[in-house]
């Protein structure tokens, strides 16, 4: 129980709270796109390459295996824009997009895992990856509030019966035996729920 209470309230609710905080922060923003490209990697046709160049010349890549067609967003985003047509994304490979066709795009935001683009939005439309909306930030805050309030109850709760267990091997010289069995269990919430006094279970 101090096990499962300590996991609980230092990892299993801290865990939501990180994917709201890693969701907020080391977002970049640039307003220049010198170029877009699509090709295929790895000498063979089951991957693809997305790459984007931004105004300070560092190109950010992100890789994808075609089977998976996790290019969706991507395809769509190319589509709206009539930079292909009928979302027939792979019968235009390679695709390179130069300067002077990007220059209405002025709003790019994108974060980076392991030099890999993990989101990345342009002009407000998602294209790689997507931010937690409203109401998995609040599902996310609750679970996390839920899980460490309830890991710190059983962490106190587990306390309170260990030094209980104390005060009755000072008392008798032996610790109270405490079967892993359901009746035990139930008979334990009675207990708990009667402070920790002892009485007679009907």
């Amino acid at each position: 129980m101090f096990g499962l209470s300590t996991v609980l309230m230092l990892y299993g609710g801290p865990a939501f709270f990180k994917k709201i905080e890693s969701d907020q922060t080391n977002i970049i923003t640039v307003n220049e796109l010198l170029e877009l490209k699509l090709n295929h990697v790895f000498n063979g046709e089951d991957y693809m390459q997305f790459s984007i160049i931004i105004k300070s010349n560092d190109t950010l890549i992100k890789n994808y295996y075609l089977p998976e067609k996790k290019y969706i967003a991507i395809e769509d985003f190319l589509t709206k824009n009539q930079h292909i047509k009928n979302k027939a994304l792979l019968k235009y490979l390679p695709i390179v997009i130069n300067k002077t066709e990007l220059e209405d795009y002025q709003d790019i935001k994108y974060r980076l895992k392991k030099n890999s683009i993990e989101f990345l939005s342009i002009n407000n439309q998602d294209i790689i990856g997507k931010k937690i909306t409203n109401l998995k930030k609040t599902i996310y805050y609750l679970l996390g509030s839920i899980f460490s309030l309830t890991g710190l109850f059983g962490f106190l709760l587990s306390s309170m019966v260990f030094f209980d267990c104390i005060k009755i091997y000072r008392k008798t010289g032996v610790f109270p035996n405490l079967p892993n069995s359901i009746d035990s269990k139930v008979e334990g919430l009675k207990y708990t729920f009667r402070w920790f006094k002892s009485g007679k279970i009907n």
